[in-house]
C-alpha cells in the first residue's frame, strides 16, 4: 500500500488524475475535521481527531539524556515508573522525580522539581516533553516540505502524511466501532472523504 500511495503525495512528482483525486479527498477530510471537532477517548484521555494533532509515535528513545552547563538530565523508565533526574557532573542529585504515569502535571507538581532553578526546570521539562509516549504532530505546520492538497498546505514528509492518513482513518473507525460518534450531520460528513481515501488505499493491496 505504501509504495502505491507515497508517489501520489510526492510534491516533486507531477500530479496525475489519481494523485489529484487522492489529495482532494485528504483536503476534504481535513476541512471536515476542522469544521466539526471529532473527539475520541484514548486511555481515558479525550483526544481531538485532526491532521493538526496526529499521534505518529515520534518520541525520543529511552533512556534520554542531555547536558547543559555541567548539569546532566535524564528521563527513563525504571520498574514501570517514569523517572526524571538532574545531576551535577560529579554525580550529586539535584532532583529525582518518579511517578507511575507520564504527565507534565506529575513532573511540575513534584517538590524536587519545584525546588530547581528556572533554568534547570526548563531543561528537565524540555527533555521530559521529548519523551512523551504519545506525542502529537501538526502536519500542517513544521519544517517539512510543502505538500499541497487542494487548498490545504501540509508541511511534512510524504511518509508522515501517509502515516497521518492511516492514523486518522483508524481513529475515525474506532469512533464508529465504540459508539463514540455523535449523530451530527457535520460529523457524519467527514466519513465521505474518509471512505474515498480508504477505498483508494485498498485498491493498492
Amino acid at each position: 500500500m505504501r509504495s502505491a500511495i507515497i508517489p501520489l503525495l510526492d510534491p516533486d512528482t507531477p500530479d496525475t488524475q489519481d494523485a489529484t483525486e487522492f489529495k482532494t479527498a485528504i483536503a476534504a477530510l481535513h476541512a471536515s475535521l476542522e469544521r466539526y471537532r471529532l473527539e475520541t477517548l484514548f486511555e481515558d484521555e479525550l483526544e481531538h481527531v485532526s491532521f493538526r494533532s496526529v499521534p505518529l509515535n515520534k518520541r525520543e528513545a529511552l533512556p534520554a539524556t542531555s547536558r547543559y552547563r555541567t548539569i546532566d538530565y535524564k528521563v527513563e523508565r525504571i520498574g514501570g515508573n517514569w523517572q526524571a533526574t538532574a545531576h551535577t557532573s560529579s554525580g550529586t542529585a539535584l532532583a529525582i522525580v518518579s511517578h507511575a504515569q507520564y504527565g507534565l502535571p506529575f513532573l511540575e507538581g513534584d517538590p524536587q522539581f519545584v525546588a530547581l532553578s528556572p533554568e534547570r526546570k526548563a531543561q528537565l521539562r524540555a527533555l521530559y516533553v521529548r519523551c512523551n509516549p504519545r506525542p502529537f504532530t501538526d502536519l500542517t505546520s513544521g519544517p517539512g516540505a510543502l505538500i499541497r492538497a487542494g487548498a490545504i498546505e501540509f508541511r511534512c514528509s510524504c511518509d508522515d502524511l501517509f502515516g497521518g492518513v492511516i492514523e486518522t482513518l483508524y481513529r475515525m473507525r474506532n469512533m464508529l466501532l465504540h459508539g463514540e460518534l455523535a449523530p451530527h450531520p457535520d460529523a457524519l460528513a467527514a466519513y465521505d472523504p474518509a471512505y474515498r481515501l480508504l477505498r483508494r488505499m485498498l485498491r493498492a493491496i
